[in-house]
């Protein structure tokens, strides 16, 4: 099956980092780093290589396949590099070679979000993608250098074995967690269904530490979270775009409507994107009829992905979309649709401004894979929006002393854009 995705945030943040890094040299300036390279270059010449004029005079053998080229590369470092070969427990010395010239490769092109994924960056993507996954359902963050419980799954195996939100993971099985890399402590936490992991955790008011036994399980990602603000204002926020986000926000919005909400705000902050598909459907339950997305492959002709009229779900109350800088990609292709067709109201800040589709090709020698981007979009009122963002139409600011309070309180109205939101919902009502 072909996904094409618009985005995700743990790969998109290490292709800026490998972006950024590729064009630093580290203590140069002006013209020393000319001289130094020179320096550099320094080393042994054999007696039987070719003077620089045979070079010149020889051209490339055009029938030798490029994988040749590669191979004789690689066969070098093998019998002649001095220093240590790069070593994994995933992987051997020469795939890890080969995943580094892909990755090379992909980086010439010139586009942050083409990237290579491992088999394990892979199997990590597509659990995304089908919004499941293998482990104990507990949401992690670091606070203060330490990795704390968030929340758990209604349902999963940490809330069964009577994890608790507040609860510093001090060590998983025999790995002591000493930093607040949060990623690192669940990479040790998930692990293949019905097999075991010990967590030893801090809690508040209890002297000693307490050890849980917990058996992982599949798991689905609980991206939609529901309240009603004063008013009687339904509140919805989406956290990213897998292929079960749709059905999960048909549900949120029925639970709503049951509660008889007379506004409701529409959460897409931090929310860096997913499935494209995903993003057409969620986008018919606000927009009525016509285009909510133009689609435009290399060379040719931008195409429609319209409403799917029997998704609309929202009915007739007032709608106000939430937006930030890090709303991406999947969610701008729904703030873009509300604000073209004026199905809505957009409060919060500029989004991201990716206007790429990539579609996941996998590599079947080894179940790794290649994001390539093959798609550019613009909004349906064809507005390209790639390194621009989308604007919203009520503009609010928050500021790290306010993201601080609501993390502190954990009261959504302590969160300007969200009181801005129910203010704007509250106005219209009135009007």
């Amino acid at each position: 099956m072909t996904f094409r995705r618009i985005s995700s945030v743990g790969v998109l943040a290490a292709a800026l980092a490998v972006a950024s890094y590729g064009g630093f040299r580290v203590g140069l300036g002006g013209r020393e780093p000319r001289v130094a390279l020179r320096v550099a270059s320094v080393g042994l010449l054999p007696d039987t290589l070719p003077t620089s004029s045979a070079l010149r005079d020889t051209a490339p053998d055009e029938d030798m396949p490029p994988v040749d080229t590669y191979q004789e590369a690689l066969d070098t470092i093998h019998q002649r590099y001095y220093g240590s070969l790069p070593k994994s427990t995933e992987y051997t010395t020469d795939q890890l070679l080969t995943y580094a010239a892909i990755r090379g490769m992909l980086g010439s092109l010139g586009d942050r979000y083409t990237r290579f994924l491992t088999p394990g960056e892979y199997r990590d993507m597509m659990d995304e993608n089908h919004g499941e996954f293998s482990g104990i359902g507990a949401r992690l963050d670091a606070r203060a250098s330490q990795v704390i419980v968030v929340d758990t799954i209604e349902g999963s195996p940490a809330r069964k074995a009577g994890l608790k939100p507040g609860d510093h993971i001090v060590k998983v099985d025999n790995t002591v967690i000493t930093s607040s890399k949060v990623d690192d402590a669940v990479k040790l936490i998930r692990g293949e269904r019905g097999t075991a992991v010990a967590l030893t955790v801090e809690r508040k008011g209890v002297k000693h530490p307490l050890v849980f036994h917990v058996v992982r399980d599949i798991v689905e990602f609980d991206n939609v979270v529901t309240q009603v603000l004063p008013g009687n204002i339904g509140y919805m926020s989406l956290s990213s775009f897998n292929d079960q986000s749709d059905r999960r926000v048909g549900e949120a919005l029925g639970k709503l409507q049951a509660k008889k909400v007379r506004g409701l705000i529409f959460d897409l902050r931090w929310n860096p994107g997913g499935l494209l598909e995903q993003a057409v459907a969620i986008s018919s339950r606000f927009v009525h009829s016509g285009p909510i997305v133009w689609i435009k492959e290399r060379g040719g002709k931008p195409e429609s992905m319209d409403a799917i009229r029997v998704k609309r779900s929202v009915g007739h109350i007032p709608v106000v979309i939430l937006i930030n800088k890090y709303s991406a990609s999947a969610s701008e292709i729904v703030s873009g649709a509300i604000k073209d067709t004026k199905s809505g109201t957009l409060v919060g800040s500029t989004t991201w401004g990716k206007g790429l589709v990539q579609t996941i090709n996998p590599i079947a020698t080894d179940n790794s894979a290649v994001l390539i981007t093959t798609h550019r979009y613009y909004t349906p009122a064809m507005v390209d929006i790639n390194k621009k963002g989308i604007a919203p139409d009520v503009f609010v600011n928050v500021t790290d002393k306010d993201f601080a309070k609501v993390q502190q309180t954990r009261k959504l109205m302590d969160d300007p854009q969200i009181a801005k939101g129910v203010a704007v919902l509250q106005a219209k009502l009135r009007g």
